[in-house]
């Protein structure tokens, strides 16, 4: 491997701030006199309910619906869901189109708001570019006034000039960028990347309040106002304090209710369930990423957290998650628990009042899984009232392949509910056919027996009988890619799939973190999405425990476009501009991952790929309404490897999708450590694909083209499990995901994907010049026997592994 030149992380830090301020208008992030200080840091001693501060709240309407209109704001309960447990309070009209009103609040407390017309219609409020205003955020404070501007509603939109406003938020004392911190402007939500970058879009011209939060609690929330103006980018520089750790133990005593239940706590935190995403049912919190209590000997549960001192927390403790089987107190309303983290180690002692929302019993579902479900897996329940589904919550094991529920909900509220069975969560993919097709009424019953007699996707298979080893022939690397496609959910089931891995001797992991790709007045941006894609603390976390079990660790970010790859390519109307802006953009979507590969110590890190194919040198020519790929497009990819061989010190790889057995070689291969050739088998009949047939392509093409790019070669294959009549893709990267659509059940072919991997993998596997075979698309969340690409549950997977 050539010789790389290392830097340290803060001269990237002054370039991306230099270009921040260089970028738009050099204007001072608030107006003058206008700035709000941020909080001191006074730490309480003890837990202890917070003091409550009033806070002016003024509101002005670039939108009305009429002169009578009535305005109301929402203090929304993130735990139990945004749409649930709201605190409505109706604001004062003051003058046209001006209201107010003075709540108080818990001091230090972050607040999430949001505005809402209670007449003549009862809508809430819309952001300036016409998407729905999830929250804004307030940090309370003393003497606090909030000014907020509400640009529209649904039905009547935003009408009025806007600018921009991007800035990188780092830590103050250590000057080093911080990601996955939230950030909240005039109804719109983001979250700084790895370099500590955010930016907005379409924010209305004026005064705006701006709140960065650390999601984790590890630094005390910035908040000041900003001054927008129209047409110009505002840039702002930010920098956090730093929250000192401590311990905080919570022991708590439970009703004699549901005695042996998991219990979990809920709370605001991304370490108590909180992900940050719009799901469905207007919830942020997850059940399966809440920690779990741990029984003691006198009855009582606990578990030990570490958490900040000053941080906000609000908490509660749940058999289900924030709503469903959640707290509540003698007059059976939901419990929101909340205190100021104490400047020391501090133990918290609570006690449940009751589960039940009145003094009805609770219903017991019972469920029993057939013998075939695989051992690994947990059983979910999935609610729904008024067709509206909530986020799956575990059930409890009671033995092999028997698991329930106690459902504590009011018999005015049984009314209407219904409930479906799934596997690890993924009530969409690995469901029960028979509550998925008719939902189980909960009903009044004193029992609710349900007994699954087969999974979808999962008919008539047994899990596969793997071997315990498969150890790698020539020091070859065996390797897994894992699919794009990831949601909050997903990530219990990554933690405990490398120990399961390695012992079946795979030795080599690529993630596939994702950020989405949006189009704004006719120019594209590359934006981090939560709900669709890896938070950098996830990714870090599962990177960690992937090399903690010795694995090779490869890092490969793609770009998820919408509808898809060669579609969106296909409908961008392309000039000078817009060409400028992709090549911006795309340098910065590499250079957060490459931090984040530098920072962690990965192995690979992996460029190119279909993503970006009509980005490279000729690639698309001028047509009468397009621009073809820019002539400098060789020069704008060198100079990019370079910058990334700049700040990361492992391999880098580039990943050349393989069409009609045609390989590219580019100038800027010089830069790169290896190549990752991509072959699919081709959209004919299997039947024409058979060993010699993948023998000659490999020992020849392959080999020549290894000879002439000299360089190592890594091969990745993909093959969906679907018969040739519902997959047909001529595409250079046809990796087919779990969630891209279930195929009708004699459109899967499990044998046309084995076949594939059995003519194309001992061949690879006995090529001692290829460094490593890896399958790629695959989905670690659930064995699942569908049309995918993935091969995990699946005769591929056992012809990888002998």
């Amino acid at each position: 491997m050539r010789q790389k030149t290392g830097k340290k992380l803060i001269i990237f830090l002054l370039i991306m701030t230099g270009l921040i301020l260089s970028g738009g208008c050099a204007l001072n992030i608030s107006p003058k006199g206008a700035a709000t200080p941020p909080p001191e840091q006074v730490f309480p001693s003890k837990v202890q309910a917070p003091e409550m501060v009033p806070v002016e709240f003024n509101a002005e309407l670039r939108q009305s619906y009429s002169p009578e209109t009535t305005l109301a704001l929402n203090v929304l309960d993130e735990v139990s869901g945004l749409d649930y447990n709201i605190s409505q309070y109706e604001l004062t009209r003051v003058s046209e189109n001006r209201y107010s009103g003075t709540l108080f609040l818990p001091l230090g407390a972050i607040i999430k708001y949001r505005y809402q017309s209670t007449f003549p219609i009862d809508q809430p409020e819309a952001a300036a570019d016409g998407s729905n205003v999830a929250y804004r955020v307030a940090v309370i404070s003393r003497n606090l006034q909030i000014n907020d501007s509400i640009s529209g509603w649904p039905e009547l939109p935003y009408a009025g000039t806007t600018g921009k406003l991007s800035g990188v938020v780092s830590d103050q004392q250590t000057q080093k960028p911080l990601a996955d911190c939230l950030v909240a402007l005039s109804g719109y939500l983001t979250f700084t990347d790895m370099t500590g970058r955010f930016f907005f879009e379409h924010v209305p011209e004026g005064v705006h309040s701006l709140t960065v939060v650390s999601i984790d609690g590890k630094y005390q929330a910035f908040q000041q106002r900003a001054n927008v103006l129209s047409g110009l980018s505002t840039p702002a520089v930010i920098a956090l304090n730093p929250l000192p750790e401590v311990s905080v133990k919570f022991v708590v005593s439970l009703p004699d209710e549901a005695l042996g239940a998991p219990v979990r706590i809920a709370g605001n935190l991304s370490q108590l369930g909180n992900v940050y995403a719009d799901l469905a049912a207007g919830e942020s919190t997850l059940a399966a990423r809440m920690p779990l209590l741990t029984r003691m000997d006198d009855g009582r549960y606990t578990i030990s957290l570490k958490l900040n001192a000053g941080t906000d927390l609000v908490y509660k403790y749940t058999l289900g998650d924030g709503l469903v089987n959640a707290e509540r107190d003698k007059q059976q309303k939901l419990v929101l628990r909340r205190f100021i983290v104490p400047d020391k180690d501090v133990t918290v002692v609570d006690k449940v009042i009751t589960w039940k929302p009145e003094s009805a019993n609770p219903v017991s579902i019972q469920v029993s899984v057939p013998e075939n479900t695989p051992s690994g897996d947990s059983i979910s329940i999935q609610f729904a009232r008024d067709d509206i589904w909530r986020q799956p919550v575990p059930m409890w094991p009671v033995s092999k392949n028997a698991w329930m529920f106690l459902l504590f909900e009011t018999a005015k509220n049984e009314e209407g509910m219904q409930y479906r069975i799934c596997r690890n969560d993924q009530c969409e993919l690995a469901y029960d056919e028979a509550s998925f097709s008719s939902p189980v009424p909960v009903g009044q019953a004193p029992e609710n027996l349900h007994s699954v007699a087969s999974w979808h996707l999962w008919k008539n298979a047994a899990a596969p009988s793997l071997p315990s080893t498969a150890q790698p022939e020539n020091g070859q690397l065996l390797g897994v890619e894992f699919t794009a496609a990831y949601q909050p959910s997903d990530l219990n089931r990554y933690r405990d799939v490398f120990k399961e891995l390695k012992a079946l001797g795979v030795n080599w992991v690529i993630f596939s973190p994702s950020w989405q790709v949006t189009d704004l007045d006719g120019l594209p941006y590359l934006d981090p999405n939560p709900a669709g894609g890896m938070m950098i603390m996830d990714l870090l976390q599962l990177i960690q425990l992937a090399q903690e079990q010795g694995l090779t660790v490869a890092l490969y970010p793609k770009l998820n476009f919408s509808p898809d790859t060669n579609g969106w390519w296909k409908s961008t109307l392309r000039n000078a501009l817009w060409w400028q802006q992709w090549y911006q953009e795309y340098d910065h979507f590499v250079m957060n991952y490459a931090q984040l590969a530098a920072n962690s110590k990965v192995d690979q890190f992996i460029l190119g790929g279909a993503d970006v194919g009509p980005s490279l040198p000729g690639a698309l020519l001028t047509t009468a309404t397009n621009s073809g790929t820019p002539k400098t497009a060789e020069k704008i990819w060198t100079e990019l490897i370079r910058k990334v061989n700049t700040y990361y010190q492992g391999e880098v790889l580039w990943a050349l999708p393989v069409q009609d057995q045609a390989f590219s070689t580019y100038s800027f291969f010089s830069e790169i450590d290896g190549i990752y050739a991509q072959i699919q088998f081709p959209a004919e009949n299997y039947a024409y694909y058979d060993h010699d047939t993948a023998s000659g392509f490999v020992q020849t093409n392959l080999a020549a083209y290894r000879d002439e790019v000299d360089l190592p070669i890594f091969v990745g294959l993909n093959a969906p499990s679907a018969s040739s009549e519902s997959f047909s893709c001529k595409a250079a990267d046809c990796l087919r995901s779990p969630r891209a659509g279930s195929c009708p059940e004699q459109q899967v072919d499990l044998e046309r994907q084995n076949y594939f991997y059995y003519s194309y993998w001992p061949v690879l596997r006995s090529s001692s010049w290829i460094t490593g075979t890896a399958t790629r698309g695959f989905y670690p969340v659930v064995m699942l026997q569908d049309c995918s690409s993935s091969v995990y549950g699946k005769p591929a997977f056992e012809t990888i592994l002998r």
